[in-house]
């Protein structure tokens, strides 16, 4: 029987240090583990503040910037779900009678 590579294990990859002129070495290093938890410890602030970060340090690099409209609408729909949801969670308490 031959030897072949197991078709279940993760892929192997290196990370090379960014090199001049690509995205990659616009932005800092950071694990996705530790965005996803600051932005769970801090109620979501920090993922806006992150995705804010991002498109300002991306924006003079790229050839068509990122509309601050659509920055401002990301954080309008986002502001709406959270509102219905908090809303959704107390208004069960408010119709309901003691009887």
């Amino acid at each position: 029987m031959t030897e072949t590579a197991n078709p279940y294990s993760a892929p192997q990859s290196e990370v090379n240090a960014p090199s001049a002129g690509k995205l990659s070495a616009i932005f800092p290093r950071c694990t996705a583990w530790a965005v996803f938890g600051i932005g769970v410890i801090t109620l979501g602030i920090y993922s806006f503040y992150w995705l804010f970060s991002r498109t300002r340090q991306i924006n003079p690099v790229i050839e068509n910037p990122i509309s601050p409209l659509f920055m401002g609408a990301t954080l309008g729909l986002n502001f709406i779900g959270f509102a219905s949801t908090f809303r959704s969670a107390i208004q069960p308490s408010l119709w309901c009678s003691a009887s």
